[in-house]
C-alpha cells in the first residue's frame, strides 16, 4: 500500500502539482502543494462551503459553512456570535491566541468532530478541560501544549489525539 501511494505521489511531482521541499535518501520526506494548484483547491472548497476562511475585516462568519480556519485575530473570532453555528472542525493556527477561555467551549463547540489548536501559551487550562465536554470529538491536536488535562479520558469517541 505503501508503494501504491509512493507512486502516486511521484507522479504528482513527476506532474509540477506537489513540489518536493526535502529529501532523504532519495526519498521525499517533505513536499508542498504547487501555489496555483492551492489557490484553485481553497477557491473551489470556499464555493461549495467546504470551509470558511475567517477573514477579521468583514467581522462576519458564515453559519452555512461547518468548517472553519483561523489563522489570525482568534479574539476577534471568538468575540463574534458563534451560538447559531453548527461547527464540526475548526482549526486555530494563531499562536499568539490567550484568550480562549473567554467563550463557553462546551456549548459552542458541542457538535465538533475535529479541534486543532496551535497555541503559544500553556494557560488555557479551562478550555483544556472543557474540551473533556466535546462527545463527538473523534481528532485532537494540541500544539504548544504541554499538559494534557484529565478530562481527555471522556472523550469516547476520540480516534487521534497529537
Amino acid at each position: 500500500m505503501e508503494d501504491v501511494a509512493e507512486g502516486f505521489l511521484n507522479e504528482l511531482i513527476r506532474r509540477s502539482l506537489i513540489q518536493v521541499v526535502d529529501t532523504v535518501w532519495e526519498k521525499v520526506t517533505e513536499c508542498r502543494v504547487h501555489d496555483l494548484l492551492r489557490d484553485l483547491a481553497i477557491q473551489k472548497a470556499l464555493e461549495v462551503n467546504f470551509f470558511d476562511i475567517y477573514d477579521p475585516r468583514s467581522h462576519y462568519v458564515s453559519s452555512l459553512c461547518i468548517r472553519h480556519a483561523i489563522h489570525s485575530q482568534g479574539e476577534r473570532y471568538l468575540s463574534l456570535d458563534l451560538s447559531n453555528l453548527k461547527l464540526r472542525s475548526i482549526m486555530f493556527f494563531d499562536p499568539d491566541f490567550r484568550k480562549m477561555s473567554l467563550i463557553n467551549f462546551s456549548s459552542v463547540f458541542q457538535y465538533l468532530y475535529v479541534l486543532y489548536l496551535e497555541m503559544r501559551f500553556n494557560s488555557i487550562s479551562i478550555v483544556l478541560d472543557a474540551i473533556g465536554s466535546l462527545y463527538h470529538l473523534k481528532f485532537l491536536r494540541l500544539r504548544g501544549i504541554h499538559n494534557l488535562p484529565s478530562s481527555i479520558g471522556n472523550l469516547k469517541n476520540l480516534h487521534t489525539c497529537c
